[in-house]
């Protein structure tokens, strides 16, 4: 599907679509590869973004495009410069180029949310682990590098985030679904990801396999205080009281 066809079918009273609205650490990257041959179903990024390339997904950062004519490049995945392309709140979309999905009955956003505390340890184990960290972040200074999920906790909750972190990754979940827009709206939990799948080939008609992509290394054990589970309550309890997750 081309620019052009996409916003086609955004205008289209009769053409039913799906929009994947990605939150970072839940499988995103997986799930855009398990969606990206439907007809009617396309990712959400901010494709307006001058910084922002159009192309199939890669690692690391991609060479500019040869064409100029945007009907020539992939939707299926892009990469900005700075790495935190996929991060959006939902409300940005009503001023983008597919502000059309909130018009028409056929036209779906879907999500994919996770527990808070695994969200945020995959988060800071993939920044502090990730084989290509230093091209993506520039995670050249020890301070920035604390290899202790606690400790990095603990320095976050009192210090705030640190800048060579890409800040937008920590946002809430509940922040980034800032929309209460109903059945229009699917929400769909990282721990029962089957559930979306199961959907998704029902309603969407994908047969293609479900394979989960990770990059960041599987070196890190889990070894969570009970002081550091209740710092991430209090820094993201809008979220566990939203989504319903218990510590």
């Amino acid at each position: 599907m081309n620019f052009r066809e996409l916003k086609d079918k955004l205008n289209d009273k009769s053409e039913s679509l799906l929009m994947y609205f990605p939150i970072p650490r839940t499988g995103s990257i997986s799930m855009s590869y398990f969606i990206d041959n439907s007809p009617c179903i396309f990712t959400y990024r901010n494709y307006e973004l001058e910084t922002c390339f159009y192309q199939p997904y890669k690692t690391i950062p991609p060479k500019p495009q040869t064409s100029d004519n945007q009907d020539d490049w992939d939707l299926i995945y892009f990469l900005s410069n700075d790495q935190s392309f996929f991060i959006n709140q939902l409300s940005e979309i009503q001023n983008s180029f597919c502000k059309n999905i909130f018009e028409h009955d056929n036209k779906k956003i879907f999500s994919i949310i996770r527990h808070p505390v695994d969200r945020l340890f995959s988060i800071w184990n993939y920044c502090t682990t990730a084989s290509n960290e230093y091209e993506l972040f520039s995670l050249d200074e020890e301070e920035y590098k604390i290899k202790d999920f606690n400790e990095f906790v603990k320095k976050f909750a009192t210090n705030g985030l640190p800048e060579k972190y890409p800040p937008k990754m920590f946002l809430k979940m509940s922040e980034i679904l800032d929309l209460d827009l109903g059945d229009k709206l699917l929400v769909f939990k990282f721990e029962n990801i089957k559930e979306c799948v199961d959907y998704l080939r029902s309603e969407y008609n994908i047969s293609k396999d479900h394979k989960h992509y990770n990059s960041s290394k599987k070196t890190t054990e889990k070894n969570i205080s009970k002081e550091t589970m209740n710092l991430i309550y209090s820094l993201y309890k809008e979220d566990f009281d939203r989504f319903g997750y218990a510590l």
